[in-house]
């Protein structure tokens, strides 16, 4: 069985179990769980795959506990599967101000938006697609899944609005500051 199905079976136990746990929700900075995850996603990869990290200076949603990095892992596992041949994993975070993000996909009241992208490219790239344990991953981060793609690239996105403590302290047109290559 390959390694990203037991993952995504192994996710979606836990997040059953969790999804009868009442958590509190606090302030998370995504790009904290992205590099908290980054040594166990490096390692689990594999020879054939290239991961690569292009982080936004920061994004701080209301999530509860590790969900964020739980949803990490399981968009980079379920892209990783997306990959037959190998190829390569951009992670990518970016800040969204209000109104840019399509009427249809985005929250109009929020004060901005932190976009979380999994893109994998290479040779037969398979399209994305919705799984159960995605879906109920994104939902208990408060995010929304959206799944887009080419015939050689597949892209998980999550949006999720930002926490108002966030939207306050950091301009919302911050670019990319953050460059880690593995």
């Amino acid at each position: 069985m390959p390694l990203s199905r037991r993952a995504s079976g192994l996710l979606r136990q836990l997040l059953t179990f969790s999804e009868k746990q009442s958590r509190p929700l606090t302030s998370v900075d995504v790009n904290d769980c992205v590099r908290h995850a980054e040594p166990v996603l490096a390692r689990l990869m594999g020879a054939g795959v290239d991961l690569k990290f292009q982080l936004c200076s920061s994004g701080v949603i209301s999530a509860g506990g590790d969900d964020v990095e739980h949803l990490v892992t399981a968009l980079v596992f379920s892209a990783r599967d997306l990959l037959p041949v190998g190829g390569s994993l951009v992670i990518e975070t970016r800040r969204v101000e209000p109104g840019d993000l399509d009427a249809d996909k985005a929250d109009p009241g929020a004060a901005g938006h932190l976009v979380l992208t999994v893109s994998a490219a290479g040779y037969g790239v398979r399209p994305g697609q919705a799984s159960s344990a995605l879906e109920l991953a994104a939902q208990r981060c408060s995010g929304e899944l959206y799944f887009d793609g080419t015939p050689d690239r597949a892209v998980l996105e999550v949006r999720f609005a930002l926490a108002r403590v966030d939207a306050v302290a950091a301009s919302p047109d911050a670019g990319v500051t953050d460059r880690v290559e593995v």
